[in-house]
């Protein structure tokens, strides 16, 4: 789950209401994405301990098997399957961010059915290196995704092409 925080669709009831809507639906998730700003919003983690430590906002979801805290130019860490990471933004001409949040969590979502990591099989900490390798290739993945959509304007026509975030991926 996306947390996609947007108070805008919650004008219907208190803030505290919808955190702990919000904080009950992603309870119940094996992946969790969320924002630095969010982890703060959400969780009362701040936004430079959620992306230095991973880990401490995904043990705040008792099912959850991955989690990955984005940042924008700061670029995303992650905690999937007890496999910590970090990887730097794509310095790309930026011209709009709507959009990029999804087409991370898309590129995430294909890189590692490609690679056919099954998050609800293995065991969180017991993963071989190949799994690691992968991991860290998915989340690298959704990274050159999210970058590319910023470069055109809008949140579909954005979207890239697999050879465009290959190309990316290559430099």
């Amino acid at each position: 789950v996306d947390i996609n925080w947007r108070p805008v669709f919650w004008s219907h009831v208190k803030e505290d209401d919808a955190r702990k809507q919000i904080f009950d639906f992603a309870s119940t998730s094996d992946v969790i994405k969320i924002t630095d700003e969010e982890a703060m919003w959400l969780l009362g983690i701040s936004p430079e301990k959620a992306l230095a430590e991973p880990s401490k906002v995904r043990q705040c979801f008792r099912n959850c098997r991955a989690v990955l805290v984005t940042a924008g130019a700061l670029g995303a860490s992650y905690d999937i399957l007890g496999h910590k990471g970090h990887v730097k933004s794509f310095s790309v001409d930026v011209i709009e961010t709507t959009g990029a949040g999804d087409a991370f969590t898309a590129g995430l979502i294909y890189s590692l059915m490609a690679s056919e990591i099954d998050l609800k099989s293995k065991a969180i900490g017991n993963l071989s290196k190949d799994d690691e390798n992968g991991i860290d290739f998915s989340v690298q993945f959704a990274s050159a995704m999210g970058a590319l959509t910023c470069t055109k304007e809008g949140a579909i026509d954005a979207q890239p092409h697999l050879d465009d975030v290959l190309n990316l991926l290559e430099k």
